[in-house]
């Protein structure tokens, strides 16, 4: 199947900064524009080529498939924020990018995402909790508590 084998056009690029220990270099992130066989037939993906440097052995370019150009470019994000701190890691460093440490170098909002959704996790599971152990009550003030977090669970703990 054909792939591209060169970067071709650069659509983004971001800088980051691999800090070994004491030592800091620059990584850097290029990500080309989507592309299809020139011969494409229907089926056929298109590609969204990536390449990075700055980590010596284990700098290239690869190219990550998708059903259209769009969803190509979204995948080849999604893979640049997973490989690039794991050949960080590997090499016993970390990547940060614009001064921010412990944050996604690719995608900051999706830590956000993460976080909130196991925050909203940990919260349902205590609405649980706190409704299972309502269930029987015979005291007024607390049976209208419990119907409350009955309600929040059926809204949103079948999620």
């Amino acid at each position: 199947m054909w792939r591209p084998t060169e970067l071709g056009a650069v659509i983004v690029r971001r800088e980051l900064t691999l800090k070994i220990g004491a030592e800091t270099r620059p990584v850097f992130l290029r990500i080309g524009v989507p592309v299809r066989s020139p011969a494409a037939e229907e089926g056929e993906p298109w590609w969204c080529p990536m390449q990075w440097d700055g980590f010596g052995p284990a700098d290239k370019m690869c190219s990550i498939a998708g059903e259209d150009s769009l969803q190509a470019l979204v995948l080849a994000l999604d893979a640049a924020r997973r490989l690039l701190p794991h050949y960080a890691e590997q090499l016993g460093g970390a990547l940060s990018w614009a001064g921010c440490g412990d944050l996604d170098v690719i995608s900051p909002q999706q830590d956000l995402v993460e976080a909130y959704g196991k925050v909203a996790g940990e919260a349902m599971a205590a609405v649980r909790s706190a409704e299972a152990a309502l269930r029987d009550t015979q005291d007024s003030a607390l049976a209208s508590v419990h119907d409350k977090l009955l309600e929040l669970v059926h809204r949103y703990g079948e999620r």
